[in-house]
């Protein structure tokens, strides 16, 4: 009867005590989850951190600072090159005022002569390109010169795009005042307006695309 007595608050105690130890064990576990996402334990490992290879076919989302390549993993710029072209005969030539960028005169502005050069141009087939240079006259600035050069040949460039011609067709580039003109009026004074102004200008030139780099 005695040890009946005895071991009766053992017992019954005992389901508290385990409820106790349950809540104890909980609250740990959600200090220690909470101290990982804080970073106080270190970061917590992805789920799937080397576990799972990608499936067989899946492919790679390009990441930040990542680039993409068509089929063949070269692209287009390293898979093809442009053909070399005849510098001191150009098809087509356009001339500026002094210090003018984009506004220009010649024959690709009239429209008879303008048409004969595009009716040319789908002649030549999908490979075709039409290489734009622009120059500059021998004055001022070495930058401010390959700057307007630029600025010209991108002012053609974009005047070819919209009468037609796509723009993968179409190089553009500024050289400056490189390759001048060798006229008479150069010839008798390099310095004078005539010379000048031959200088200031965009040459047209017929290329293609070949492969290589």
């Amino acid at each position: 009867m005695g040890d009946s007595e005895s071991k009766g608050p053992f017992w019954t105690s005992l389901p508290g005590v385990l409820t106790a130890l349950a809540a104890c064990v909980t609250a740990l576990t959600g200090l220690l989850v909470a101290l990982y996402q804080f970073g106080v334990l270190g970061s917590h490992p992805p789920a799937n951190s080397g576990t799972h290879p990608p499936a067989a076919g899946a492919s790679k989302v390009p990441g930040k600072g990542e680039e993409t390549s068509p089929a063949g993993g070269q692209s287009e710029t390293s898979s093809r090159r442009l053909a070399p072209y005849d510098a001191a005969h150009p098809v087509m030539s356009i001339r500026y005022a002094e210090g003018e960028p984009t506004v220009g005169s010649g024959p690709l502005y009239a429209e008879g002569s303008r048409d004969t050069f595009l009716e040319d141009f789908r002649r030549r087939g999908s490979d075709a390109v039409v290489v734009v240079i622009g120059y500059a006259y021998r004055e001022g600035d070495l930058t401010a010169m390959d700057k307007l050069s630029g600025q010209r040949a991108e002012g053609v460039k974009k005047y070819l795009e919209k009468v037609g011609i796509p723009a993968d067709q179409l190089h553009a580039a500024g050289h400056g005042d490189a390759d001048p003109v060798s006229s008479e009026a150069c010839t008798a004074d390099s310095g004078s307006a005539a010379c000048a102004s031959s200088h200031r200008r965009v040459d047209l030139f017929w290329s293609s695309w070949i492969a290589g780099k």
